[in-house]
Formats: C-alpha cells, structure tokens, sequence
C-alpha cells in the first residue's frame, strides 16, 4: 500500500507540472505552424503535420494522440478520443501489463493511465481498419538504424517515436515503469535538427544529435504511418 502511495502522488505532481505548462501555453500551442528550417544549412526534409494536443482529455495518451496527428496528416478524419475508447488495445492489470501488448491502464485517467509501446498503435489501426473500412497502413521501425526513420519521412510518412518528455536520460518508477516516457511525431530532418510535432508542447526543432541519443536511450521504439 505505501508503494502505491508513492506512486500515485508521484503521477500526480508530473501531471501537475505538465498541466501547468499546458494552461500557459495553450494559445500559442494551439496556433502552432510547422516551424522554418531555412536557416539551416544542407539537406532540409519536412511534411506538414499538425499537432493534436492530448490535455486535456488525455492526460496519458500522447501515444494515441501522436498516431492521429500522424492520421490527421494521411487525410483520416479521426478523434483522438474515438480511436483511444475504441481501437486502443488495454490491459487492466496496471502492475504486471505489457506495455509491448497493450496499453497499461486508460489514457483517460490520471493515476491508472501509463503507456504502451509500438506494437498496441499497430493493433490500433489493423482494428480501425477492420471497423471503419479505412487503408492505413504502418511499418515497425523499432530498433532500426536512425536513418531508416529519416527515409520514412523524406518519403512523405510521419514517424512516431518514443523519447522522454523534457529530452533528458529516461527515468523509472520504484516499480519498473518508466516515468518519464513520452511519445511524439518526427515531421522534419535537416543536417543539425529534427522538427517534432508533440502533443503536450506543439511543434519545435530539436538537436538531431540529442533526438538520436534519447531516442536510442529509450529503447529505439518507432514506427511510420503511411
């Protein structure tokens, strides 16, 4: 019980933190437009895709919200809300759920809302297919070189890629879960940067350098939309 405890003031204090930087940053997040990369030099890669925020009925759900901004993007008009209730595989069991075959908990809820992995958004659009008629396909990037993910996009497909939230080593829980896991869109590549299309903060450029070593560091999860 004390361990539960634990946890979940600790979910509550990073909801807290991100909800905070949500309601001052709303607006702007909002109007967010793909961002410029022409002062950059050398090769520069970039397909428009729009941002969906996942506050504030999904306070654990970037990894559904990032697969409809990738949707939205391939003309599949889509709610995020729809495709977390009715497409998402779950799992209940939040303590010994894999996050590689289900989403572990609702991504609804606060305090039973944690994450999933490649494998369970795949299932999300072979079961929205099969419910809605749509043709969405994907492909599984997962521990690929970096630069596949790269090809994927100069060809016109966002790529889904799991990182941390605020870009620093990942984290976990007394439990074994992470706790700082984050998912997100890759939209854009140039020699030095890489546009991301997030759901808690909008759209921004990252160091390439730093993408490619989180992005590794959390377990080199991806995964194209197309």
């Amino acid at each position: 019980m004390k361990g539960l405890v634990i946890l979940i003031a600790f979910k509550v204090a990073v909801f807290l933190s991100q909800n905070a930087t949500y309601n001052a940053n709303l607006t702007s997040q909002i109007n967010t437009v793909q961002v410029s990369q022409e002062n950059e030099p050398g090769i520069h890669v970039s397909i428009p895709v729009e941002v969906v925020m996942q506050m504030p009925e999904l306070p654990n759900g970037c990894e559904v919200t990032a697969l409809v901004a990738a949707l939205h993007y391939k003309g599949i008009d889509v709610d995020k809300c729809v495709v977390s209730d009715n497409y998402l595989p779950k799992s209940t069991n939040v303590w010994f759920g894999d996050p590689n075959e289900n989403f572990i908990g609702d991504p609804r809820s606060l305090l039973s809302g944690y994450y999933c992995y490649e494998n369970p958004l795949m299932k999300t659009i072979d079961n929205m297919n099969q419910a809605t008629g749509s043709r969405v396909s994907y492909t599984n990037l997962s521990n690929q070189d970096v630069l596949k993910l790269y090809r994927e996009v100069q060809k016109g497909n966002p790529v889904i890629v799991w990182t941390t939230r605020e870009w620093d080593s990942p984290r976990t829980m007394t439990d074994g879960k992470q706790a700082n896991l984050h998912c997100v869109v890759l939209s854009g590549y140039t020699d030095s940067s890489v546009t991301i299309v997030d759901s808690l903060k909008g759209i921004y450029k990252v160091d390439r350098a730093k993408f490619e070593n989180i992005w590794r560091e959390s377990g080199s999860h991806a995964m194209s939309v197309w």
